[in-house]
C-alpha cells in the first residue's frame, strides 16, 4: 500500500516502513524488526524533536506489544542528515487514515505534542530569558566601570544555541489532538 524508508540512528541500517492492508511492518535489511496490527493500535502521537541539523519530527505508533517510532529525517553521518518530510508527511497521513478506519472499542487517541517535557522547556525559556536578562546587567556594569565584559562571550554562545532550542521545542509541540484524516499542517509541514 505505502512505503517510507529512514535510518532512525547511525546505530543501525535503514529502516522501511510498510503499511500493507492491515498492518505496519518495519524491516531492517529485509529481516523484520517490528509489526503492528492496525486494529492493534491503542495511540498515535506525533513530536517535535529539536535536533538542530533538519527540522525533525517522529511518529509513534503505540500498541499493548510496543511503540514503532517513525522518523521524518534520515541520519546519514554524525552531525548529517536528509530532511524527508515531503515523504514522511503522505506517509503518516496513510499511517492514521488507515488507524482510524479500523473497527475498534475503545478508539485509538490521535495526540501531538505536549507531555510532561512542554513543561521542562517552558522552564528552560524562562531560565534563558533570565540569564540573558542577567548577562545583559553584567555587561552594562563592566562598560559602566570601565571594565571589558569579554566573560560574557562564553556565556552568551551558550544562550545563543540553547535559548532558541528551547523555545523551538516549546512553542513546535502545543499539546492536543488531531483529526487522523486531515494532519494539521504544522505537523512536518515545508
Amino acid at each position: 500500500m505505502a512505503t517510507y524508508e529512514a535510518r532512525r540512528s547511525l546505530m543501525e541500517g535503514p529502516s522501511t516502513y510498510e503499511l500493507s492492508g492491515d498492518a505496519l511492518v518495519r524491516t531492517v535489511g529485509g529481516a523484520t524488526k517490528q509489526q503492528a496490527a492496525l486494529a492493534d493500535v491503542r495511540a498515535v502521537k506525533i513530536n517535535y524533536q529539536p535536533v538542530g541539523v533538519v527540522p525533525f519530527w517522529i511518529c509513534q505508533v503505540r500498541t499493548h506489544h510496543g511503540t514503532i517510532s517513525i522518523p521524518s529525517a534520515n541520519f546519514t553521518g554524525f552531525g548529517r542528515a536528509q530532511d524527508q518530510r515531503a515523504a514522511f508527511r503522505p506517509f503518516v497521513q496513510a499511517l492514521t487514515s488507515a488507524i482510524a478506519a479500523q473497527p475498534r472499542t475503545p478508539p485509538v487517541v490521535f495526540t501531538r505534542g505536549g507531555g510532561g517535557m512542554r513543561l521542562f522547556w517552558l522552564v528552560m525559556v524562562i531560565l534563558f530569558a533570565v540569564m540573558t536578562l542577567l548577562l545583559l546587567l553584567g555587561a552594562i556594569g563592566s562598560l559602566i566601570s570601565r571594565g571589558t565584559p569579554t566573560w560574557v562571550v562564553t556565556p552568551a554562545f551558550v544562550m545563543l544555541i540553547a535559548g532558541p532550542m528551547s523555545w523551538r521545542m516549546w512553542r513546535a509541540n502545543p499539546p492536543g489532538s488531531f483529526d487522523p484524516n486531515a494532519l494539521p499542517a504544522d505537523i512536518a509541514g515545508g
